[in-house]
């Protein structure tokens, strides 16, 4: 694999080109391959980190975090980070806020996490972002 790899960094192909085979590894979990499509210069992308979040692929995240991806960044230009993707789950929003995630970060249209919360989350997650700073005025 290694050397498959390899050939894309020589202009054998691009390794954007592998975006089905980055989804399978995120769709299983697979670190350790997410990680190696990281090392040889896939490019970290919203999407992926969305699907991650949604298949709740913390072993994948944890690849793109250490890999340098913001995990404040939002998902679109009118979608919030992935945060506001994971409050129909108490497990996954803890995780995510206990690895850097803001509840406050806005999109382009001053959606939040939060916001996201208010409208589709349990009260149990709600307080727990606002517990973790997250502001009723912001979003």
């Amino acid at each position: 694999m290694d050397m498959l790899l390899a050939t894309s960094q020589s202009g054998g192909f691009a390794i954007e080109e592998l975006g089905e085979v980055m989804m399978e590894a995120i769709k299983l979990d697979n670190a350790r391959f997410v990680s190696k499509l990281l090392f040889y210069g896939f490019p970290i992308q919203p999407c992926y980190a969305l699907e991650a979040t949604l298949r709740k692929a913390k072993g994948a995240l944890t690849c793109y975090i250490e890999a340098g991806w913001d995990i404040n960044e939002p998902v679109g230009e009118i979608k919030p980070p992935v945060l506001g993707y994971a409050v129909d789950d108490e497990e996954m929003t803890m995780w995510l806020l206990d690895h850097g995630a803001n509840p406050n970060k806005r999109c382009e249209i001053d959606c939040t996490a939060l916001s996201y919360a208010v409208q589709l989350a349990p009260v149990s997650i709600v307080k727990l972002m606002l517990s973790r700073g997250g502001d009723v005025r912001k979003g």
